[in-house]
C-alpha cells in the first residue's frame, strides 16, 4: 500500500464557465480533474495515481475535494477555475489504530449485480445461445445501507450509525443540453464508526470504494477522535 496521500480542495468559482460546464456534467468534470495529474502515467492514470474526488456544497461554497497518491498540480486548472488549498494527509495512514473511533463520509455508488435467469425468445431460438448477460442493479433504502455496512467491514470499519443523504451533485441530465449525463445516481453516508483493520482501511482511503469512482464516488474522508 502506498504511504503517500495528497488532498487538494478547490472551492469553485461559480461565475466560471468551465465551472458551470462541470457542474453540469460529471463527465466533464471528470475530464477537467484529471489535468491535476502529471503526464506519462500510462493507460490508467485516474487508477495509476488513485484519483479519487467529491463535490460537497458549505458555507463557503461548493466545493472539489480532490485526492491522489500523486502529487496534485491545481496550476493545471483552468485560469480563474477556484482557489485551492493543498494538504499531505500520509500521516493519517500512519495513525490508523484498530479500535479507535472515527467520523466519516463518503459519496457511494451501490449497486448489486444480478444474472439473467432465462434467455430471450430470439436468444433461444438462435443455433448457439449466449449466455445471459448479468445485469447491475441500483440500490437504494435499506438496502443501499446494508450494501455500505458490508463494504465498510470488508475494508477494515465497523459502522455503528449513517445518514444516507442524495447529494446535490453530480446531476442526472446535462443541464446545458437536457440529455443524459450519468446513468447512475449517489447515496452519502456520514456516521460513526470504529477501526478494526488499519491495513484494509488504509488501502479503502487510497483507491476508494465501489463503482463510479471517475464521476465523484468511493472517496471515502475520515476524522479521527471521540465519538
Amino acid at each position: 500500500m502506498t504511504t503517500s496521500l495528497n488532498l487538494v480542495r478547490i472551492t469553485l468559482n461559480t461565475a466560471s464557465r468551465d465551472v458551470q460546464r462541470d457542474l453540469s456534467d460529471a463527465k466533464q468534470m471528470h475530464t477537467t480533474l484529471m489535468r491535476l495529474l502529471p503526464d506519462a502515467m500510462g493507460e490508467d492514470p485516474r487508477k495509476q495515481a488513485n484519483l479519487l474526488f467529491r463535490v460537497e456544497d458549505d458555507p463557503r461554497g461548493i466545493t472539489v475535494l480532490a485526492q491522489a497518491s500523486h502529487p496534485l498540480l491545481p496550476s493545471n486548472l483552468p485560469t480563474g477555475y477556484g482557489t485551492t488549498e493543498r494538504k499531505d494527509i500520509s500521516p493519517l495512514l500512519r495513525a490508523l489504530r484498530a479500535g479507535m473511533a472515527v467520523r466519516y463520509r463518503i459519496d457511494l455508488n451501490p449497486t448489486r449485480s444480478e444474472r439473467r435467469s432465462a434467455l430471450t425468445a430470439a436468444n433461444a431460438d438462435s443455433e448457439r445461445p449466449r449466455r445471459p448477460r448479468g445485469i447491475v442493479r441500483a440500490l437504494t433504502g435499506a438496502d443501499a445501507d446494508t450494501w455500505w455496512r458490508e463494504r465498510a467491514a470488508a475494508n477494515g470499519l465497523t459502522v455503528h450509525t449513517l445518514l444516507p443523504t442524495a447529494p446535490a451533485w453530480p446531476p442526472p441530465r446535462n443541464a446545458r443540453t437536457g440529455r443524459g449525463a450519468i446513468t447512475f445516481t449517489l447515496c452519502r453516508y456520514d456516521g460513526i464508526a470504529t477501526i478494526t483493520d488499519p491495513a484494509l482501511l488504509g488501502t479503502a482511503l487510497t483507491e476508494g470504494i465501489g463503482r463510479a469512482k471517475p464521476y465523484g464516488a468511493g472517496l471515502l474522508t475520515i476524522l479521527p477522535g471521540p465519538a
